[in-house]
């Protein structure tokens, strides 16, 4: 998969975001929902709960961060579904906007699915757990190793 990536990488885009299914020992995924609910398991009755949330989730992702050769620095995220509670007020299209002008962005696409430019958590197809990609370029790629 990394290859694939890299290959996509070469034309230059100027967001790096790929949707990923399959699997692919290479790539480490962090489990973006369990370290992040671990964060705010203690702040959750915190007025603040929406700005703590968000600064561990920046830390959550620069300290996933992995240099890889070929494709250069990368983060690649699983169970991403926390990042879609209403409490938690993200703004996920900044975040995935900024994430993947950054970083490569590798985000698991069995989470979800992607409709005319809208990534819907799971097959809810609700606006409320979306992300509009429209003005974000990004690829999915579909890789089942065994």
């Amino acid at each position: 998969m990394i290859k694939q990536i890299s290959q996509y990488l070469s034309v230059g885009l100027r967001h790096k975001l790929f949707f990923v299914s399959g699997q692919d020992h290479d790539i480490n995924f962090a489990d973006i929902g369990f370290y992040l609910s671990k964060a705010i398991e203690n702040n959750l009755d915190n007025k603040h709960l929406s700005l703590f949330a968000d600064e561990r989730l920046e830390e959550l992702i620069k300290d996933n961060v992995i240099s890889n050769p070929e494709i250069g620095k990368y983060v690649a995220i699983r169970n991403i579904g926390i990042l879609f509670e209403p409490e938690l007020k993200l703004d996920l299209r900044a975040k995935f906007d900024s994430w993947a002008k950054s970083y490569v962005l590798i985000v698991n696409a069995k989470e979800g699915m992607i409709i005319n430019n809208t990534f819907y958590l799971a097959s809810a197809c609700n606006s409320s757990y979306s992300i509009n990609l429209s003005e974000i370029s990004h690829k999915t790629i579909y890789n089942e190793i065994s």
